[in-house]
């Protein structure tokens, strides 16, 4: 039994399905042999199997955070990394671009591609050149694509944020505050990443969602930056 929770999309949805993680996705898959190999039609593209099939999970296989702070005499500097290993995302955002030609990969209309795979007539390695407008669209482009393509599995270290801060200290000074904190903050300055869109932290469903990993030309996530000033009496 299995329960959709987020179907937005014709070629891939999350689903609540029993023995399954929260939110699997569910989608149009290529078909291929005994060996994996991917089976090639008479037009050159792979063909797609007939039922959708688990396709990868949102949920990463693990997540970690390191905080530190140092201090040296006034100075204070702290920070935080995020880590996560494992988990997909969908890259719906890639597959639209390739469609539409405006990808950096797609912007040789030249050439021409084999698909690497078996023929599905006979079993003997594909040899049929496909044009780059059919590739693009058809094969890496959300035109006919199985969402299986455009399925990554995402890890990165994040600087979650980074402070540094001075405080001046004047409770030697009789002058009716003892002290003053100067300070500086930024957040998400920093990410290394595998993953080849522009950041697989944001979802389509949103931040309050319980769902993630559908990226589909969303917003990335914001970088921020704060001063501080407070002080003591």
């Amino acid at each position: 039994m299995r329960f959709s929770i987020e179907a937005a999309f014709a070629s891939i949805g999350s689903f609540a399905i029993v023995d399954e993680p929260l939110g699997v996705f569910y989608g149009t898959q290529w078909s291929r042999n005994d060996a994996g190999q991917l089976l090639i039609q008479a037009n050159g593209l792979p063909q797609i199997e007939a039922t959708s099939g688990n396709i990868g999970s949102p949920l990463p296989n693990w997540l970690g955070g390191l905080r530190n702070t140092f201090e040296y005499k006034a100075w204070t500097l702290s920070f935080l990394f995020d880590f996560r290993n494992g988990g997909s995302v969908w890259n719906g955002t890639k597959a639209r671009m390739h469609n539409l030609g405006v990808s950096e990969e797609s912007a040789d209309r030249e050439k021409t591609f084999i698909i690497d795979g078996v023929k599905l007539s006979d079993g003997t390695a594909n040899d049929i050149a496909i044009s780059a407008r059919t590739y693009w669209r058809s094969y890496k482009g959300d035109a006919g694509g199985a969402a299986e393509e455009f399925v990554e599995d995402v890890n990165w270290v994040r600087l979650r944020d980074l402070s540094l801060g001075y405080r001046f200290d004047f409770r030697d000074k009789n002058i009716g505050i003892q002290y003053l904190n100067l300070s500086f903050t930024g957040r998400n300055l920093w990410l290394s990443t595998n993953y080849t869109g522009v950041d697989p932290e944001t979802s389509l469903t949103g931040a309050g969602s319980n769902i993630g990993g559908l990226d589909y030309f969303n917003n990335p996530g914001s970088r921020s930056y704060l001063f501080g000033l407070s002080f003591g009496f």
